[in-house]
């Protein structure tokens, strides 16, 4: 995305299970110039939940979930950013990161870039469970908020409200389960991203809980 010269851009990428036709590393472009009057693809005005969730591997970048209640957008998604000055690899690393996480869950994924420093990671339910109804799919295009259609009938019949409920009942997954996804590849709330560990606490018990009472719940550590 640094040598596209037209900011107005954007890169999507479908995975297996997402309406790629075969397992290889295709992706679409897409110009929002003529599309959306502000140029930006629908999902990027979705409001963000907080607070935002941090790695320790990965410095430099935060990561969001978007807001998917009934005001909300139509599917949950992450949200992931870098700051301009965290080195370019960081958020690379963290958006595969995410990605592993889901592949090794079964669960396939969209990608939309919309600059190199800002990647939404779109995770959703397999295609078999969608019926292609009203000439409408949900691939990475309709999953951002760009509908493609198979004519102009199904664009003339299709109203906003049930583009978005058809995200919902057919691609969204529960947000809970993105969470899981997230602390799976190793984010948190950023409330206790950088908690020492266990096994740093204990190493000094004094000075990590003064004169408290410390209880310690199923854990297997030898004290």
């Amino acid at each position: 995305m640094d040598e596209c010269k037209d900011p107005n851009s954007r890169m999507l990428f479908n995975s297996l299970g997402g309406f790629s036709s075969v397992n290889h590393l295709h992706f679409h472009l897409l110009n929002m110039t003529g599309i959306s009057p502000d140029k930006h693809t629908p999902i990027e005005r979705a409001a963000l939940l907080t607070p935002t969730l941090s790695s320790n591997r990965r410095p430099g970048v935060v990561l969001h979930l978007i807001d998917t209640s009934a005001a909300g957008w139509g599917c949950a998604a992450f949200v992931l950013e870098s700051s301009p000055t965290s080195p370019i690899d960081a958020i690379t690393a963290a958006v595969d990161d995410i990605v592993l996480a889901l592949y090794a869950s079964g669960i396939p994924f969209h990608l939309l870039f919309v600059t190199s420093r800002k990647i939404y990671v779109i995770p959703r339910q397999n295609q078999a469970v969608q019926e292609r109804t009203a000439g409408l799919r949900q691939a990475a295009f309709e999953v951002v908020g760009v509908q493609v259609c198979l004519g102009p009938h199904q664009w003339d019949n299709t109203t906003w409200s049930e583009f978005m409920e058809r995200l919902r009942s057919t691609v969204s997954l529960e947000p809970s389960l993105l969470q899981v996804v997230a602390q799976r590849a190793g984010w948190t709330s950023e409330m206790v991203s950088h908690a020492p560990t266990f096994h740093q606490g204990m190493s000094c018990p004094r000075d990590y809980c003064g004169n408290t009472i410390l209880l310690v719940h199923r854990h297997n550590a030898a004290m």
